[in-house]
């Protein structure tokens, strides 16, 4: 990333922490929990299906093959599962997204609430 200039200050000006920040705020507002997972969790090297960890995952392979029960899938796909299922597994992060997050019962989306002042035939103000 030091070899390009360009990406390295476009990283460096996104301020992740006060996007972590600000994310912990709006979680904390609604009622909602933030999944919060190690930097250093192997996503990309563990196996969805099965749990495996390969030692050595080159930022090349874009697809991931499992060297256990040959699992093949993409990269950031496996990845994704795993962040998912390390998100739901934990008892504190079991609200942080889906439909029951908000403690609102499943009757409509929440589009559908009428705020004070709104038509709520025709949604406009």
């Amino acid at each position: 990333m030091l070899k390009n200039h360009c990406l390295a200050q476009a990283v460096s000006d996104s301020n992740f922490g006060e996007i972590r920040r600000q994310l912990e705020y709006k979680a904390a507002w609604y009622g909602t929990h933030l999944a919060v997972i190690d930097r250093f969790y192997p996503s990309s090297k563990t196996c969805s299906a099965c749990g495996y960890v390969k030692p050595l995952l080159g930022l090349g392979e874009r697809t991931f093959i499992c060297e256990e029960c040959g699992n093949v899938l993409d990269r950031d796909v496996n990845a994704a599962i795993n962040i998912v299922t390390v998100a739901g597994s934990s008892l504190d992060t079991r609200n942080a997204c889906g439909v029951g997050s908000s403690g609102m019962l499943e009757t409509g989306c929440e589009t559908a609430h009428v705020e004070a002042g709104t038509n709520p035939h025709l949604g406009l103000s």
